[in-house]
Formats: structure tokens, sequence, C-alpha cells
């Protein structure tokens, strides 16, 4: 193995003895939310429901990713019904993810060699004999290594759009005038590397279940941990018992 290659080995392994080898992953959440003035989750009772109709209310899928939102819907304050015919809200619940897109991206990977060697010290010595049984003391010269040069690499990767809307609708209304009338709506998306919506969706309905019913204004920016405790708990939901 040449010099280079273990100073390089030496570095990466006082980097991982610093603590970088525990790498979380950090999501990226926007939230927009839109809500008329007047509306109030107090004895507001909701019944979530698939926005694609080609996904039935009893897809595995969508029935995970609604115990996500019936937490965050009750939390702010709203009543799940038992029935469709029970419930005075109807939010109609859309998610999905886009195709990677890849990005392009370099970096400097720092590469050593030796470059002197330490000065001749007392405690650097070797001292030997020699045939005539005298004794004598050899310097001994430490080589140094240090960083000389960078190297650029390119690399790429996948960037994944996620994403999820609520959108509720007053079913009260809908049923004396036949009249749609969308009471809020809010629009969640993140941008990453994880294709897999069963990891992202909870992280997307923690970051933004304080904002559900309410208007945001402008588009919010969030980051979350896997480690946050809103994530954590979040997905506790996923268990289901027998």
């Amino acid at each position: 193995m040449s010099t280079t290659c273990k100073f390089a080995i030496a570095i990466i392994a006082a980097l991982l003895a610093s603590g970088c080898s525990t790498i979380k992953s950090t999501y990226y959440v926007d939230v927009n939310g839109f809500s008329r003035s007047n509306v109030t989750s107090q004895t507001v009772r909701y019944m979530l429901a698939p926005a694609d109709k080609n996904i039935s209310r009893n897809d595995l899928q969508f029935e995970e990713y609604c115990r996500y939102v019936d937490s965050a819907m009750i939390k702010n304050g709203y009543v799940k019904a038992d029935s469709l015919e029970d419930a005075t809200i109807v939010v109609f619940f859309y998610y999905g993810i886009g195709n990677p897109e890849e990005h392009q991206y370099s970096y400097f990977l720092p590469m050593g060699e030796q470059t002197g060697v330490s000065p001749s010290r007392t405690e650097d010595a070797i001292t030997g004999v020699d045939d005539n049984g005298t004794s004598q003391e050899t310097a001994a010269h430490v080589p140094q290594y240090g960083i000389t040069r960078y190297q650029q690499r390119q690399e790429s990767n996948a960037a994944y759009y996620r994403y999820l809307s609520l959108s509720a609708i007053d079913l009260q209304k809908f049923r004396d005038d036949q009249h749609i009338s969308e009471l809020w709506r809010m629009e969640v998306s993140s941008t990453g590397s994880s294709s897999d919506l069963r990891v992202v969706v909870p992280v997307m309905v923690a970051a933004s279940a304080k904002y559900i019913g309410k208007n945001t204004g402008t588009a919010i920016s969030i980051s979350l941990n896997d480690d946050d405790p809103a994530v954590i708990e979040m997905r506790s939901h996923n268990i289901v018992e027998d």
C-alpha cells in the first residue's frame, strides 16, 4: 500500500473516531396552508378519503398514511367520524412521488504524502555497540506526513420530489345545495434522496401537523432529523396492535 493511501486511510479513521460515523438523515419540508378565516376545528367531525379515484379507502398504503394524518388531525381538535354520513367535512388526501432527477456535484479529497523528517531528538536515538566495543548513538529521523494536494472528485445522486396534500370540503353545505366549498387546503413537499414514501410521509406529516386547517400566509420551510421527537412519535402510529 502506498504512503498516500495509508495517509488517506488515517484521515478517514480519525474522522470516524471523532464521531462523523453517525450520519442522521435530514429532511427539508415545505408547507403551504390556505384557509378561510372563519374555519374552526371545534366539534368538526372529519372523514379522510383518497383524492385519487384509483385508490380505494381500503388500500393498505392509504390506510397506513391515514394513521399519521389522523393523529395530526386529532391533535388539532378535530374528531374522527365513524362514517361519511356522520362527518361534517371530508378531507381528500393525496400523496405521491416524482421521477428522480440526477444532480452532479464535485468535492476535493485531501491527499497526503511524506513532507520531510523530524529533527534528531534524544528519545529518537538508537544506541548500539560497534565491533571495537565502543558505544555509538545513531539519531532516528521520524518521517513526517501532511496534506500536500487535493484531488477533485465528481459524483452524482438522484433527488426525488415527494408530496402530499389535504383538502377539506364542507359536507354540510354540499348536502344542502350540492355546492362544493373548500374550507382549507394544505400542500406539503420535500425533495431528497429517499424514494420510499413510507419513510418520508410520516416526516412530512410531522413537519406540517400544527398547520392543519390554518393559513400560513406563505410557504414555510422546515427541517427535521430522523431522531426528532416529532418524527419518532409520528412513526409510532404505524405500529398496529393485533
